[in-house]
């Protein structure tokens, strides 16, 4: 019910009769004669004059929280030693980050949102790595032997794909194939980083040169390998250290960002098992 307040009951932006319906109680308590719709009206035509400071306010509070984040768990890259905060990442120690991500954010997975809980809680399964030895992708390929006659050929186990082959060792000959399939589009675009140098085969992966990655990869799917080698390897692609791919999107930086080359520890000292 509408409190007996000493002003008009007609919306003052739109003349229209407020009641409960369209009147919030917050708006009768400040004594706001404004209609619930003129309100977000208001606020939105607010927020657009401000954007830029509201925008520019929120960066800074990303960055701080961030910056007490990653200081409180050491400040470095506990493998490689890495100190630059643009090339630190949280990682969870029992490996299923993803998940715990989702479980505490309620389903979703924002890195900033994240950031803001590590900092709340605190919790001791949380190690700082660099970009490059938390993305690491093990290129080690397990040599596959025929053995047995019977079962899998490769294990004895028993069969439970295709004829000859157990699902575990049919998943490790594709592992195989793609790790090759990867060292040849490496060995086209050169085995090293463009930017940083380093060639740790395990660091490196494929840039979009023209910043069109996201778009690109809805066009054909994540297995960008395979299309690199079917389109006979495209100008517009190079290899770049997770680092420093990661640095370049931060940064939001052109395709002639090698100018402004930052070097990465784990390029002076590779202690990464």
């Amino acid at each position: 019910m509408i409190a007996d307040y000493d002003i008009s009951k007609i919306c003052s932006r739109c003349s229209v009769s407020l009641n409960s319906k369209n009147w919030s109680l917050s708006s009768q308590r400040r004594k706001r004669g404004r209609c619930n719709q003129c309100m977000r009206d208001y606020a939105n035509e607010r927020y657009k004059k401000r954007r830029v400071q509201v925008s520019q306010r929120e960066k800074k509070v990303r960055i701080l929280v961030r910056s007490t984040v990653l200081d409180y768990y050491g400040g470095q890259c506990v493998l490689c030693g890495e100190t630059n905060q643009e090339l630190l990442s949280l990682d969870h120690i029992d490996g299923n980050g993803r998940k715990h991500r989702k479980e505490v954010l309620g389903g979703t997975d924002s890195g900033s949102a994240f950031f803001k809980w590590v900092l709340k809680n605190k919790p001791n399964n949380i190690r700082l790595l660099c970009y490059n030895c938390n993305c690491q992708n093990n290129m080690n390929k397990v040599e596959m032997t025929v053995q047995y006659e019977e079962g899998c050929q490769f294990c004895g186990e028993e069969r439970m794909h295709h004829r000859h082959t157990c699902q575990k060792c049919k998943t490790q000959i594709k592992r195989n194939h793609y790790i090759d399939l990867k060292m040849e589009v490496f060995a086209h675009y050169g085995c090293q980083c463009a930017n940083c140098g380093i060639d740790k085969i395990e660091f490196l992966t494929i840039d979009h040169i023209n910043n069109n990655g996201a778009e690109h990869r809805k066009q054909i799917g994540t297995q960008i390998y395979p299309w690199l080698k079917k389109n006979k390897y495209p100008a517009d692609f190079q290899v770049l250290c997770y680092n420093c791919n990661y640095l370049k999107r931060n940064q939001k930086l052109a395709s002639t960002w090698d100018a402004t080359r930052l070097p990465c520890a784990a390029q002076i000292s590779l202690t990464t098992p």
